[in-house]
């Protein structure tokens, strides 16, 4: 099972004549028409850290719903984890080339859509818990429950202005050259 796996993983590899191996595979050059691609970059560290802080922020406030709800928990780590897995595909985008191997590409670009919705369901769900506890309980926090659905309310702005700013990254598919026999 090993050896098939590690074939697959070298499918897209080629000896040259000199003995060393080349990327036939399919790749997805940056089209930096619309925006460079370190403006881009940067642009998208920029919300995703806004975010990864406005969340952070949100857990640190010991609001009534933040203390001891689940419904207001559970959304809140689930999306919280989630944010922080986008820095991980973040950290994979920003030490990759312009041009990027089909897997990178699927694994970074190819999945944000999805990762952005679930960390927007769980920030709307989280600050929806927080109002809905609001009104359930008789002893609660008004300014620390407002402030808790303020930063949650944010961080939802933070990630569809990330969505905005990925819409704008164009990449052109190559398929089967290298980067090299294709600038």
């Amino acid at each position: 099972m090993k050896e098939k796996e590690k074939k697959d993983r070298y499918a897209d590899y080629r000896k040259n004549a000199d003995g060393s191996y080349e990327y036939t595979g399919v790749l997805y050059r940056y089209d930096d028409s619309m925006i460079s691609w370190k403006k881009a970059l940067t642009r998208l560290w920029t919300c995703t850290g806004a975010c990864v802080l406005l969340e952070t922020a949100a857990g640190c406030i010991p609001a009534t719903g933040m203390v001891r709800t689940l419904y207001v928990l559970i959304p809140y780590i689930i999306g919280y984890c989630v944010t922080l897995y986008l820095c991980y595909k973040m950290i994979e985008l920003s030490f990759s080339d312009k041009d990027l191997k089909e897997k990178i590409y699927d694994k970074t670009c190819g999945s944000f859509g999805a990762v952005t919705l679930v960390i927007k369901v769980m920030l709307a769900a989280g600050a929806a818990g927080e109002i809905l506890r609001l009104f359930l309980e008789t002893e609660t926090k008004l300014t620390a429950s407002l402030t808790v659905t303020g930063l949650l309310a944010m961080a939802f702005l933070m990630v569809y202005l990330f969505e905005q700013a990925e819409s704008l990254m164009k990449f052109d598919r190559i398929e089967g050259k290298t980067a090299e026999n294709n600038k």
